[in-house]
């Protein structure tokens, strides 16, 4: 009798080494007598129904069907008139899938597009979301299934990175832009988007692209002025206090000095700007009074003149009786006070005279 029977059961070793689930179990085998036997099987347990059989045997039919993994087949098992080992003409081909086609943002770790994985030996391909193309970082893995086909993604889809967007330091809505910036509004790490500088905010006027790796393309920059540019001291009694000539101010920051009213104007104080500021300050002459003014010693009944500091000219004051001197009126200090100053009448003093011990000096001061 062939060997065949050690073959199957050897053959049958192999499928379940490979995991193949089940095949058909019959098989129908013809003699030359024209007698037909069936010989059926369980797991690996072979029982031949009719064993007279003495010239060629020919297995027909041997069908074994893969339902995973391999393409399915069918073939034959031949056992020669010479016994020894049967042969077969059936070669099992592992299922493979579809050629690989990645979804968008992602690439292929190591494998490529277009490539076919298999069912068995090459069952796997490492990909990830493209942080290139500004997708979020993920890693996952396409799988060939045991039916082939298209191989499933462990990606359902790749998130677009993004970030938001920030107009600061002069930037502004670019106006008439298809893809102006949008303060606050998000962005992709990939897109660009145009700004403006703020010129009614005190930039020059420029704009330029933002995008969120490399930031603005342009900065915007403050427009500046020389103080000297805009204030000239001295007119209409305006003069500096923490300004000076040399002095840059800008339209956004450190946008001001001081300045003040001169010696002989009623005190006040202002600023001054790039854009002006020193005409905002209106500075008084200051009128000198006699509110609060001392006469000791001085006759004010016929005072008059010009009580104005800067042209101050006040006559009219002498010395009173018991008073000597030369009478003068002088104006007020003029750093905010008003009382204008009598000078030059000083009391007259006697001479002690020269009495003994034997007199009594008494001084009486003239009543007034």
């Amino acid at each position: 009798m062939c060997d065949w029977v050690r073959s199957v059961r050897a053959w049958c070793s192999s499928v379940v080494e490979y995991n193949v689930s089940h095949f058909q179990r019959h098989f129908v085998v013809r003699s030359t007598r024209k007698t037909t036997h069936f010989i059926s099987f369980s797991f690996l347990t072979l029982n031949i129904t009719a064993v007279n059989i003495t010239t060629r045997i020919q297995i027909l039919n041997l069908r074994f069907v893969l339902e995973h993994r391999y393409i399915q087949d069918t073939g034959h098992y031949t056992c020669g008139i010479e016994a020894g080992e049967p042969t077969s003409d059936l070669s099992c081909v592992e299922m493979t899938c579809d050629p690989i086609v990645l979804q968008e943002g992602v690439t292929a770790l190591n494998c490529s597009e277009g490539d076919s994985l298999s069912a068995i030996s090459n069952t796997t391909c490492k990909i990830a979301c493209d942080t290139t193309q500004g997708y979020n970082h993920e890693v996952g893995f396409l799988l060939c299934g045991t039916n082939g086909g298209v191989s499933t993604s462990s990606i359902t889809s790749c998130t677009e990175s993004q970030c938001a967007i920030v107009l600061d330091n002069g930037m502004i809505e670019r106006n008439g832009s298809d893809v102006s910036c949008v303060n606050g509004a998000n962005m992709s790490v990939l897109d660009s988007c145009e700004y403006s500088c703020d010129t009614e905010s005190g930039y020059i006027e420029a704009h330029g692209e933002l995008t969120c790796d490399n930031g603005p393309s342009v900065a915007c920059v403050e427009r500046t002025c020389q103080v000297s540019e805009v204030f000239v001291p001295g007119i209409n009694g305006v003069v500096a206090d923490t300004c000076q000539p040399n002095m840059t101010l800008g339209y956004v920051t450190n946008t001001n000095c001081g300045i003040m009213c001169d010696v002989g104007y009623v005190p006040d104080t202002g600023v001054v700007t790039c854009s002006g500021g020193a005409d905002l300050l209106s500075c008084d002459m200051l009128e000198c009074s006699t509110t609060g003014l001392d006469t000791t010693g001085y006759d004010v009944s016929g005072m008059a003149g010009d009580f104005t500091y800067l042209s101050f000219n006040v006559t009219g004051v002498s010395c009173l009786s018991g008073y000597e001197g030369f009478a003068t009126v002088l104006p007020c200090a003029g750093d905010g006070s008003t009382t204008i100053q009598l000078d030059g009448c000083d009391p007259v003093m006697c001479e002690t005279p020269p009495f003994g011990a034997a007199y009594v000096v008494v001084f009486e001061r003239e009543a007034r």
